[in-house]
């Protein structure tokens, strides 16, 4: 539901209309629903956020974004759904949209990013992730590609890049000149590859894994 309101503003956005608003309204702004979680204060949610430096930006940080994000350099909002582009964007609880940044930071992710140094992902990740150096903290599902792919708890998915490394149990790939996992179900390929939980071998090069 979240995704449909995001398309239907941008789409407002772009075509001029005027969004709903509350009894105290300021064009484009409104205050949705209540959302478990959605907010840290209540605030409400815009389609259009300008930020230069938070908290100097457009709609203060407790707002929520269904639209467009302009981080120049930075911005930091509760959650962004839609596009994030610019050079540091921070998406406190979840991030629902392509961001495109230098430094890339959110709570969760449903979604891609592309940084050019860094994402990081605090909780859960779902999506892509393509950066030097790419973290799911918490439990990842998706294609982690970079220098430096590092993943949390439970990871289900691809990782290609110099350095993959599973801090917890890992199933699907990886790819790299070392691989590291607590646990495996799957297939490592590269020069060094640690398994260290493994029931088969802990380490071997070229090739090691386990089903």
């Amino acid at each position: 539901m979240k995704y449909l309101w995001a398309s239907v503003l941008g789409a407002g956005v772009m075509l001029g209309w005027t969004l709903p608003a509350s009894s105290a309204a300021e064009l484009g702004r409104w205050q949705p629903q209540e959302q478990s979680g959605a907010s840290l204060s209540g605030a409400g949610a815009t389609a259009l956020q300008l930020a230069i430096y938070n908290p100097v930006q457009l709609f203060r940080e407790s707002y929520d974004i269904y639209g467009l994000r302009l981080n120049l350099p930075y911005g930091k909002n509760v959650s962004v759904y839609g596009a994030d582009i610019g050079v540091f964007g921070w998406a406190v609880n979840e991030a629902g949209a392509l961001q495109l940044g230098v430094v890339n930071r959110c709570g969760s992710l449903a979604g891609a990013r592309i940084g050019g140094l860094c994402n990081v992902v605090d909780k859960e990740m779902a999506g892509f992730q393509l950066a030097a150096f790419s973290m799911a903290g918490q439990s990842g599902n998706g294609f982690q590609l970079g220098l430096v792919n590092v993943s949390g708890e439970n990871y289900s998915g691809i990782q290609i890049g110099g350095f993959n490394y599973g801090r917890g149990d890992v199933y699907g790939f990886q790819l790299g000149v070392a691989n590291v996992a607590t646990t495996m179900t799957g297939i490592q390929l590269g020069l060094l590859n640690f398994i260290w939980k493994s029931q088969f071998l802990t380490f071997a090069p070229v090739i090691n894994g386990y089903f």
